[in-house]
């Protein structure tokens, strides 16, 4: 086998006081909380970097988090790694979209670790139709009007 060029976890979060199964809360994610896909350890190798793998990664977990009928994917980014940034709002991650309900969830243990050094906290709506091939659609829907 080859090396692995790069990692990610998803999970699936439920609003507090709901299961899975439920169904959807909302789809106005700024009105009542909703189920959320959040990524984590995102990693991709140095010698992988600069590839478009990154952004690959994140199209699949877009794709997943909508055939999870997921209403967001949520993230956190170190605040010095500037290239994951970037990367994060090019592809229409942003601060402050979430309802207060699930911003409260994700600003603390075990989503949070205090030792840690000081994150930013993302999230992007999803779309049924958000797929790997579908990202360039998904980014204009996220764009800012």
């Amino acid at each position: 086998g080859g090396d692995i060029a790069a990692s990610a976890d998803l999970l699936v979060v439920q609003p507090p006081g709901t299961k899975p199964g439920d169904p959807p809360a909302a789809q106005h994610y700024d009105v009542q909380p909703s189920t959320c896909c959040y990524v984590s350890n995102v990693c991709v190798a140095t010698s992988a970097r600069r590839r478009g793998i990154g952004r690959k990664l994140m199209a699949l977990a877009l794709q997943r988090a909508a055939a999870l009928r997921a209403d967001q994917l949520v993230l956190h980014v170190e605040k010095d790694n500037v290239a994951a940034g970037q990367l994060y709002a090019s592809m229409g991650f942003e601060p402050e979209l979430l309802h207060p309900t699930m911003r409260e969830v994700f600003t603390a243990p075990p989503f949070v670790d205090p030792a840690a050094p000081e994150q930013w906290l993302l999230s992007m709506h999803v779309t049924t139709n958000a797929g790997a091939g579908d990202l360039n659609s998904q980014q204009a829907r996220n764009a800012p009007s």
